[in-house]
């Protein structure tokens, strides 16, 4: 893992249970990649670009195979489900890579899922027997800013 990775993981951690920013899913990820040095999303879009509905974007985009700890995740109309289960779902939303799973499964930092607290949840990114996923998502290796 790079230390900007790294530090942006450490920051996660710190702010476990805590509210960061205005309590926003977007406030959480923004501050944390602020405080690693690393390009935010004002950064990557220009200020003016980085609106409520935006998609996000957080750096270097890659794929599910490339995904690491730090990473971030911007969601798009996002949901899992298992049968007879209840859904997941990130309609809008941005999270924080905390590790990396087999078989798509990732657990991630996030604010505003179960209220505007950083907290830790598992997700999923392919579609097996047993999970659906519909939605929208990427994925970011996050940027040294200069």
């Amino acid at each position: 893992m790079s230390d900007i990775n790294q530090s942006i993981v450490d920051f996660a951690k710190a702010q476990m249970g805590n509210r960061v920013g205005a309590g926003e899913c977007w406030d959480f990820a923004e501050e944390a990649l602020t405080q690693a040095g690393a390009k935010n999303s004002n950064d990557v879009m220009g200020a003016k670009n980085v609106v409520p509905n935006a998609d996000y974007k957080w750096g270097t985009r890659v794929q599910l195979f490339q995904l690491k700890p730090g990473d971030i995740i911007q969601f798009k109309g996002y949901t899992y489900t298992f049968p007879g289960g209840t859904p997941g779902t990130r309609p809008h939303h941005t999270a924080i890579v905390a590790s990396v799973g087999k078989d798509g499964v990732v657990e991630v930092y996030e604010q505003n899922i179960s209220g505007q607290y950083v907290e830790t949840n598992t997700l999923y990114f392919k579609s097996t027997k047993d999970v659906k996923i519909t939605g929208q998502f990427w994925f970011y290796h996050p940027t040294v800013k200069k």
